[in-house]
């Protein structure tokens, strides 16, 4: 909010006991309640009797918000706990399946499947919670290359199982998919020239050979080395398949990819264009997923993956700033899966003000491009390029 700006809150979101920090003025500008005087039932009353729905407030400079301690504190705090033991405890378990993967020590997969398991019951308490969790956790460390590939594979383990469960699969198949998701990165370690001093591929692996054959290196590591079926194994090879046949290393169409296989390959993408970076670019979530829409109806994906991954997130997901009319600026902390356009936002001030957008009259105008300037639009003229490979790969 600038210091010269104004955005209106409607009476109705005004909470007894609270102690605003600002005026609140009607509509004309008269000031009807001071800053640091708590609001009473009888300032309530009195507004309806004058008729006043709505109260303007004058900005006071541009708040920094810690969209991470918003989120923590728009959940209940034991689910929160939970979700962020499991988070932690997933992380190790992963580094240690990976590091005995690449050395060719046998792996349960059981084990593996369990903590899936852990996750799809998180997801189906609160997913809402789950997601702003992982939200509050996207910005990468100097962890090393195996820490580094353990969180993406985890993050990218949650997202699959949460899109999973939206497409209609069963709780098998959603533990199936994020199972996949969990291990489709397990050959990046034989490989660790990939990368740069960030644990971030270098944009030349992509035009490598050795590169577009990696999802099926996965699947030879785990076929030696866990008890995983065929079925698994197939998948684990097709992840970078595209619906078209323009995927890679097989050119499949879409009959011939498995479900599971996918959606792994979706969230891999999302996971690239909004945290890794393509070509030194994070993409803004919102514009990433109207980028999907759009290669969905050019046949690059399944339809109903995607819609499944726009009801999973919304159009603009969890832990997102927006803009709304009035003005305002709001961080996404649920999600509505009947209407992707409607989340819930908590107003960045100082009041919280939460607000449905589902019965609100207010609405999103979209994503707060100020508050994200490490991020690349995705313009009009972009929506049928293919921006989730730097410009130079297959080339």
């Amino acid at each position: 909010m600038s210091s010269d700006s104004t955005y209106t809150i409607e009476t109705t979101d005004l909470e007894v006991g609270a102690e605003l920090p600002f005026d609140l003025r009607d509509p004309d500008g008269n000031t009807v309640h001071r800053a640091g005087l708590p609001v009473t039932q009888r300032l309530l009353d009195r507004l309806v009797t004058l008729g006043i729905h709505t109260v303007t407030v004058k900005g006071t400079g541009r708040e920094v918000v810690k969209v991470a301690e918003m989120l923590k504190q728009s959940y209940d705090s034991e689910q929160v706990a939970v979700v962020t033991q499991l988070l932690e405890d997933a992380k190790k378990q992963l580094g240690t399946v990976f590091r005995d993967l690449v050395e060719s020590t046998p792996v349960s997969a059981v084990e593996i499947q369990e903590t899936v398991a852990a996750f799809a019951r998180q997801l189906e308490q609160d997913t809402s919670c789950v997601l702003g969790i992982l939200a509050g956790k996207n910005e990468p460390g100097n962890e090393g290359l195996l820490e580094s590939l353990a969180n993406r594979s985890v993050r990218m383990s949650y997202f699959a199982v949460a899109n999973a469960m939206n497409v209609g699969l069963s709780e098998e198949g959603a533990i199936f998919a994020g199972t996949l998701a969990m291990l489709a990165d397990i050959s990046f370690l034989n490989h660790p020239d990939w990368f740069d001093s960030n644990d971030r591929l270098l944009n030349s692996t992509y035009a490598l050979d050795e590169y577009r054959n990696h999802s099926v290196e996965s699947a030879d590591i785990l076929q030696s080395n866990a008890n995983f079926n065929e079925e698994f194994i197939e998948s684990m090879s097709q992840i970078h398949e595209l619906s078209d046949g323009s995927g890679f290393p097989h050119g499949l169409t879409s009959e011939q990819i498995s479900t599971d296989a996918k959606i792994v390959n979706l969230v891999d993408m999302y996971v690239a264009m909004t945290e890794d970076g393509i070509d030194g670019k994070r993409y803004m979530e919102s514009d990433v997923l109207a980028y999907f829409m759009n290669q969905a109806s050019l046949g690059r994906f399944d339809k109903a993956i995607v819609r499944g991954f726009i009801k999973t997130f919304s159009l603009y997901p969890i832990g997102v700033q927006v803009q709304l009319d009035d003005n305002s600026i709001g961080a996404v902390i649920r999600t509505n899966t009947s209407n992707p356009f409607q989340p819930v936002v908590k107003i960045c001030d100082a009041a919280g003000r939460v607000k449905d957008l589902s019965v609100s009259p207010n609405f999103i105008v979209g994503p707060a491009v100020e508050q994200s300037p490490n991020r690349e639009r995705i313009g009009k003229s972009q929506l049928d390029e293919i921006l989730w490979l730097p410009d130079n790969a297959f080339a």
